[in-house]
C-alpha cells in the first residue's frame, strides 16, 4: 500500500512587512488558505495559518 505525502503550501514574509500591511497579509491567508511563515532577521518567527472551516 502507498501512501501519499500531503504537503500544504507555505509563503514567506518579512516581519517588516508583516507589519506594515497586516490587513492585506491576514486577507490574503485567509482567502487563499495557504499558511504563511513570518520571518524576522531571516529567520523563522511565527507562522500564521487559517482556521478550518
Amino acid at each position: 500500500m502507498k501512501t501519499k505525502k500531503v504537503t500544504k503550501k507555505i509563503s514567506e514574509k518579512q516581519a517588516t512587512h508583516v507589519r506594515q500591511n497586516f490587513q492585506e497579509v491576514i486577507d490574503q491567508v485567509h482567502y487563499t488558505r495557504e499558511a504563511m511563515l513570518i520571518t524576522k532577521h531571516n529567520k523563522p518567527w511565527v507562522m500564521i495559518e487559517p482556521l478550518e472551516e
